[in-house]
């Protein structure tokens, strides 16, 4: 019986020790233990395209599924947005003929290299929705801020005609969603209040800086001598950094004095969008 009873007690403390060795962990829903359920299928992964809508208008994303790969993600988003979309609501931009011949990212920046297809004979709002198609898509994977385009592999000042591409460009959140809005307009209206001495029509499209007086008072002064020598004018061309919330236009010009004097200029406007309207902040005329 005494034996009966010690194998018992043995057993019991065996039972007793290896039910003290083991750890149950209880995971809770909210805990940070608790494992992440992926959205996705493990073989797919999510880009985002930009193209313009069906009017025109702006340019709008598109969420894409892509199937996982050992290829540079910049690479796969270009080629996926070269195939173009098929959604009603939106339009392709980007010619069919054109060729991605490479794409590498060095630190934050793509650099992606196309086929001299790519370019054509673009409308200004055209060729922004070509670029910043292009920009967009790219930067909206994480690693990437900024694109350097090239075409050939070879470094060109604009694209075509309108948008200077000689370094990388950021996203444009101007370009999504809301209407395109020309930066050269303001350039124009610009002119078109000088040669109608309209001092406060100048005064509605800029910016100036700072609250002195100083500074308000010189600038007035400033479009006052523009008033006093420009008769008329003819734009020649034009030229602009981006189109984002700052912008650079440089601009070549043809005026008439009011002493009747031809003369050619370039000049250059720095504009800033304001709450969904460009002013001009400084140019150097």
């Amino acid at each position: 019986m005494k034996r009966v009873i010690s194998i018992i007690i043995t057993m019991l403390l065996l039972i007793s020790i290896l039910s003290s060795c083991q750890n149950y962990d209880v995971i809770y829903e909210g805990s940070n233990n608790y494992p992440p359920i992926s959205p996705l299928p493990g073989d797919k992964t999510e880009i985002v395209l930009y193209y313009p809508n069906n009017k025109m208008k702006f340019l709008l994303p598109e969420i894409r599924l892509v199937s996982r790969s050992n290829e540079e993600l910049a690479n796969v988003v270009i080629q996926e947005l070269l195939k173009g979309t098929d959604k009603n609501k939106l339009r392709n931009i980007i010619p069919r003929e054109v060729k991605l011949l490479s794409a590498e990212v060095i630190d934050d920046t793509a650099y992606v290299n196309f086929s001299k297809e790519i370019l054509k004979d673009y409308s200004e709002k055209e060729e922004a929705f070509v670029i910043y198609s292009i920009v967009n898509s790219l930067t909206s994977i994480s690693s990437i801020k900024k694109v350097q385009i090239l075409i050939d592999g070879k470094m060109r000042n604009v694209l075509t005609k309108y948008y200077l591409i000689r370094e990388p460009l950021s996203f444009s959140s101007l370009i999504v969603n809301k209407d395109y809005a020309s930066p050269i307009d303001i350039v124009k209206q610009y002119y078109d209040y000088i040669t109608q001495e309209n001092l406060n029509g100048l005064l509605s499209i800029m910016k100036i800086e700072g609250n002195d007086n100083i500074n308000y008072n010189t600038k007035v002064a400033y479009l006052k001598s523009n008033i006093d020598y420009i008769d008329q004018y003819n734009l020649i061309g034009y030229t602009m950094s981006g189109y984002s919330n700052n912008i650079e236009v440089l601009t070549g010009v043809s005026i008439s004095t009011k002493e009747k004097v031809e003369e050619k200029k370039v000049v250059n406007f720095k504009i800033v969008n304001e709450k969904g309207n460009f002013k001009i902040t400084e140019t150097n005329f």
